[in-house]
């Protein structure tokens, strides 16, 4: 899908740009920008979309992204009463210290944290954790302190070996400035919509293309088919749905956009590996004492 390109605001007394938002609901369209990010969810739920990656956050949740990587984070669903759409970002430019810099060898965790970014990465919690308190104090401070704190932060970072890519090696983003508003319109209806019963027409119309030429676009912008990523979209609901709730399978499938019981059994297979009972009920092993 087309990615907005989004100016970020130089911070005229750092070296980096950071920023603590209170929102009803996260509503920045799909973007990119050429700052690494590092975004960190104190409060909210919903679904990330990272390059090619779509995944469930919530409260904890820390992902660094590199350079021109189209992401979006999504509310969906009913948030937790009286909750906000609460977070902090620093942005900053990899040369923000000089390029030469990285070539020194006190560099190089950060020059490999950097390189692993570039397909986003999700940081366990136990680091989550520990960078939490580091991002509190970050916004206060000024002058060399805040920098020598920011890489500090980044240098333990580095050190997670638990942290997730979250694009495919294969995903090649695509950002063309001046035609991102169509797959971003495309993207939007599928959000809205992927419970119902979608049709190639119905997204070729929120694109203005014919179906046939949609299909050949979104495939050629993508790298995947439309249904594919409906059917992401979807098995992502159904295991948000699982580990959350305690409805049944049957009544999940329904609620899924999925025309038939055995179609949504075997894409949610395909996508896992598992059935959805055996996904639910290994995850409450995992929460269970």
């Amino acid at each position: 899908m087309r990615a907005r390109y989004e100016k970020i605001t130089a911070d005229p007394e750092r070296s980096f740009h950071i920023a603590e938002q209170r929102l009803a609901r996260f509503d920045a369209p799909w973007h990119f920008h050429p700052e690494v990010e590092l975004t960190w969810i104190v409060e909210s739920r919903g679904r990330r979309f990272v390059g090619d990656s779509i995944a469930p956050f919530r409260e904890g949740d820390l992902v660094l992204l590199g350079p021109d990587l189209p992401h979006l984070w999504q509310n969906e669903g009913p948030q937790p009463r009286g909750s906000r759409a609460h977070s902090v970002v620093v942005q900053f430019s990899t040369g923000f210290l000089g390029q030469e810099i990285y070539t020194r060898p006190e560099f190089q965790n950060l020059r490999q944290l950097f390189a692993s970014a570039a397909r986003g990465l999700e940081f366990s919690r136990e680091f989550s954790r520990a960078a939490a308190e580091e991002l509190r104090t970050l916004r206060g401070l000024s002058g060399l302190r805040a920098l020598t704190r920011l890489l500090e932060l980044l240098e333990h970072l580095s050190k997670d070996k638990k942290a997730k890519p979250l694009a495919s090696l294969c995903y090649a983003p695509v950002l063309d400035r001046r035609k991102e508003a169509r797959l971003a319109r495309v993207y939007s209806y599928a959000a809205r919509h992927f419970r119902e019963v979608v049709t190639l027409a119905g997204l070729a119309r929120s694109a203005a293309m014919s179906p046939a030429a949609f299909s050949r676009y979104f495939k050629r912008s993508t790298g995947r088919a439309p249904s594919d990523f409906l059917n992401d979209l979807r098995v992502e609901h159904v295991c948000r749905l699982l580990r959350e709730t305690s409805r049944t399978v049957a009544d999940i499938a329904l609620d899924t956009g999925f025309s038939t019981l055995t179609n949504f059994n075997r894409r949610f297979r395909e996508r896992t590996g598992t059935t959805p009972r055996e996904y639910r009920r290994a995850f409450l092993r995992q929460v269970q004492p």
